[in-house]
């Protein structure tokens, strides 16, 4: 589908998921937001990654769309038309059906959710729209955790402005960037990390200052993250034990949207060749070919080239069973030859990781996507086996 307007910039969230609970079929489901058929304004989709079939989860376009622990649920951030500019935590089961609201009347940033079903949002206060120049007060956020009961517990306070909420691996560690002091002055987004347990929060040191897309390792221990700047696009090393970012440098190529595998032994990157630029550019590198994506060791050594990305992408993960790659993304259209782009066909596509072509999930999507998650995979029940009573003699 093409949306002739840049203007009306989508939000497109990707996730993989299980068909139903009890399932196991890791990438069955593709969460995002999109157009199907007539409509105006996007709405929540899920698309069969098997079928291709595409069904409406809830209207209105949402923020951060994440996955329950156990896979049986979507929780997102929803805008819901409301006037006073507010915003409402959703969460309901993949066929839209046992919608409940957990967080409603707060400006809400950012939202994650912890292996042992606890979800983390950051909130403020319902600000109305005001202009930089009457110098408004500062505001600030907070951090707060909802678990499984539904009891709420204050972590800390945030900057409002917070992004990308993210658990390690076993839920004992909170990340998220967030851009202190006052948004009207601009300044760079930082990363903090928080013990769950304990609520200790910590500013990471380094070179973490103005990166994003963060991944933990399976252990927990390590976060790589993707930094651009004047310098270049390089993945950066977050050490989780002493808050403090090395940037790992590749001069001959930009990366960016790293995605750890399961057994976090692997990352998967989109990758672009990078040549010197020329005096008087103001940057060091400009692209020397097309983005391809590829998987690195966890020192970013190139294991295996999965060829050109299909789309420009936006966002890179991981299927849990380790068979493919997800990713979302557009390719811009000009609006007449020689002029800048007029539009974007968006689209969502799964790439093989052993070596196959990539193929379209969905083109019923946006651009500018805001999250992609994949859903971790469901199990199936175990049987249960009758025992047999001996006959009587």
């Amino acid at each position: 589908m093409r949306r002739r307007s840049v203007a009306a910039v989508g939000v497109l969230v990707l996730a993989a998921s299980s068909a139903a609970p009890g399932a196991a079929r890791a990438g069955g489901l593709v969460a995002f937001s999109g157009w199907v058929g007539a409509d105006t304004e996007q709405s929540l989709l899920t698309v069969d990654s098997g079928t291709g079939l595409v069904r409406t989860v809830a209207p209105g376009r949402p923020g951060d769309v994440t996955w329950s622990a156990d896979g049986r649920r979507l929780v997102w951030i929803g805008f819901d038309g409301r006037t006073d500019g507010g915003s409402t935590l959703h969460s309901a089961r993949p066929d839209g059906s046992d919608r409940r609201a957990l967080v409603s009347g707060y400006d809400l940033r950012a939202v994650a959710a912890a292996p042992d079903g606890t979800v983390a949002v950051a909130r403020a206060a319902v600000q109305p729209d005001s202009d930089c120049a009457t110098d408004p007060p500062v505001r600030r956020a907070e951090l707060v955790l909802i678990s499984p009961g539904e009891s709420v517990r204050t972590l800390g306070e945030v900057p409002a402005n917070t992004a990308d909420l993210t658990f390690s691996p076993a839920g004992s560690v909170l990340l998220w960037r967030a851009q202190p002091g006052d948004p009207c002055t601009g300044g760079d987004y930082e990363v903090f990390l928080a013990d769950v347990a304990g609520g200790t929060i910590r500013q990471v040191a380094g070179d973490a200052r103005r990166s994003g897309w963060p991944t933990f390792s399976a252990d927990g221990t390590t976060v790589v993250a993707s930094r651009s700047d004047e310098l270049g696009q390089d993945l950066v090393r977050i050490d989780v034990a002493t808050a403090t970012a090395v940037r790992v440098w590749t001069p001959d190529a930009a990366e960016e949207f790293p995605a750890s595998s399961p057994d976090g032994t692997e990352l998967a990157v989109v990758r672009t060749p990078q040549a010197p630029a020329a005096p008087g550019e103001g940057v060091t590198s400009r692209p020397a070919g097309s983005p391809r994506i590829v998987v690195t060791d966890v020192e970013g050594r190139v294991l295996r080239d999965l060829g050109p990305a299909p789309v420009r992408v936006e966002h890179l993960a991981w299927a849990p069973d380790g068979s493919f790659l997800a990713l979302d993304g557009f390719t811009p259209v000009p609006a007449c030859e020689g002029c800048d782009h007029g539009s974007a066909d968006p689209a969502v596509w799964e790439v093989p990781l052993d070596g196959g072509a990539p193929s379209l999930l969905t083109a019923a999507g946006g651009f500018a996507s805001a999250d992609l998650v994949v859903q971790p995979v469901v199990p199936d029940a175990p049987a249960l086996e009758r025992a047999r009573r001996p006959l009587r003699p």
